[in-house]
């Protein structure tokens, strides 16, 4: 499973522009998820662009879903809060995160009793743009990627889904990108404390599993700095997730 037993997800896949504007067209899907948001909730993105506000209600509808799927009622009138630095505010004893980009958006939840907290990131699968290495990945991570390209092109490809081996390789910066997204989801709740791309390493195994290693000079109080997650490539994008256990 790419998320632990006892998380429900959920994952929506709308048509979009690759541009937002002012004048683009809303997704009918989306439409329909902007107008069942609460008041409170369309408040947290009233001036933002249409795309920005269709993703924003479409992935908390998937969050929504997920809630319904987890408890087994309803849960039409639950309001998701935005918290500090815009992490969800779930409801009591739930954990959850929430991602969107080009054409998907999806959202993870838990009960507190199966993990202290959980993050998911999804990115469009293609190569990081130029310059953008550089402020992302560390050395370390660059030495994981490789051993990850040098494992053998049968267990990389087995993770990438229908790309072509030569465009996996080069997508991998992305999926370190992802990861380290993820990481920040299920850390900040925890630690308060910003991570930057650079305080911490990733290692992607052949398996589709990863581990995040948060440097030792953050300050994280009682948050593990070892956390694990998994990673996978399909359809057309890069999916990760990391999470922490209440007994870690």
């Amino acid at each position: 499973m790419f998320f632990p037993n006892g998380c429900a997800w959920s994952e929506l896949r709308v048509p979009e522009p690759t541009q937002p504007s002012r004048n683009a067209q809303w997704p009918s899907v989306s439409r329909r998820n902007w107008d069942a948001l609460h008041p409170q909730e369309r408040a947290y993105v009233s001036d933002a662009v249409p795309l920005r506000r269709a993703q924003f209600a479409d992935a908390r509808a998937c969050a929504i879903n997920a809630l319904s799927d987890l408890t087994g009622y309803g849960h039409a009138d639950t309001v998701i809060g935005k918290g500090e630095r815009g992490m969800p505010l779930f409801p009591h004893d739930i954990v959850g995160s929430l991602t969107h980009t080009t054409g998907f958006r999806a959202a993870v939840v838990a009960r507190t009793d199966t993990l202290k907290s959980v993050g998911v990131d999804a990115e469009v699968a293609k190569p990081l743009p130029d310059g953008v290495s550089d402020a992302v990945l560390t050395p370390r991570d660059l030495q994981h990627i490789a051993a990850v390209q040098q494992h053998g092109q049968q267990d990389v490809q087995h993770h990438v889904g229908d790309l072509q081996l030569s465009s996996a390789e080069k997508i991998l910066g992305t999926v370190v990108f992802s990861a380290k997204e993820a990481l920040y989801k299920s850390w900040f709740p925890l630690a308060r404390v910003f991570l930057d791309f650079a305080q911490a390493d990733i290692e992607l195994h052949h398996d589709g599993t990863l581990t995040a290693f948060v440097h030792h000079d953050v300050a994280c109080g009682a948050v593990p700095r070892t956390i694990p997650g998994r990673w996978m490539v399909s359809s057309g994008y890069v999916v990760t997730s990391t999470w922490i256990t209440p007994i870690a």
